[in-house]
């Protein structure tokens, strides 16, 4: 692991590899650079950069930027991850303090399922497993559940980040990458369809630090509605 040597240089190797990077490893260089504190003013830079997108820092992880000995690094730090977490804050609260108020229907819930979550997820052998498993959903509170479907780019696995690849004649594909060999990868879209394209037509893959999840979900669904799916989700 590069985390564990203490070369000036490796954030400098990192991030220059990033960009080629496959999803896992994206995620081990993330870490390595969170390792060592001394590394955290190279992470911040690449954020600033866009060579790392901020969704792409775990949550768990922020802290020890957040809260780093480093003056710098910290007031960086909380401004950028401030912008990110505000820009969907109000929306959560709006749904979250609505939700006790409301009778939540598990049947209505599982018609919200299939309208708006099914071509990416998959419950009760309902819909598709392209996004995070649902398997251990009904373990987790109410209020994190909602939290993840209003913004689901707070954080962003590395196995579930949105990779945007432009090929040689200028088409831009964005899917999850299923399959990275030498020669070619592999994207599964939205519409759970899977396409593969050989490395010698890509022109650059980058990630997005997104979900393939978009935002927005309550332009679609009512609090009303929110409450019947999160009933069908964890019950």
């Amino acid at each position: 692991m590069l985390g564990s040597h203490r070369q000036t240089d490796v954030p400098q190797i990192l991030l220059t590899a990033y960009r080629q990077l496959a999803a896992a490893a994206r995620g081990e260089a993330v870490e390595a650079l969170l390792s060592r504190p001394e590394w955290h003013v190279a992470l911040l830079d690449a954020i600033d950069a866009g060579t790392i997108k901020p969704a792409e820092i775990p949550h768990v992880r922020r802290n020890a930027l957040v809260r780093s000995a480093n003056a710098a690094v910290k007031e960086r730090s909380v401004a950028m991850f401030r912008s990110l977490i505000e820009s969907r804050q109000k929306v959560v609260e709006k749904y979250r303090d609505a939700l006790p108020m409301l009778a939540a229907n598990r049947a209505k819930g599982e018609t919200v399922f299939r309208r708006e979550c099914q071509a990416c997820h998959r419950v009760n052998n309902i819909g598709t497993e392209i996004g995070p498993s649902l398997a251990t959903i009904r373990h987790r509170a109410p209020e994190e559940v909602l939290l993840h479907i209003l913004d689901p780019n707070r954080e962003v696995g590395p196995n579930f980040v949105a990779y945007a690849v432009e090929t040689n004649d200028g088409r831009v594909l964005t899917g999850l990458i299923v399959e990275d060999t030498a020669t070619s990868i592999t994207l599964i879209r939205t519409t759970g369809t899977r396409e593969t394209v050989l490395r010698s037509n890509i022109e650059e893959i980058a990630a997005t630090g997104l979900s393939l999840m978009p935002p927005g979900l309550e332009d679609r669904v009512t609090p009303q509605e929110m409450a019947d799916l999160l009933a069908f989700l964890l019950r």
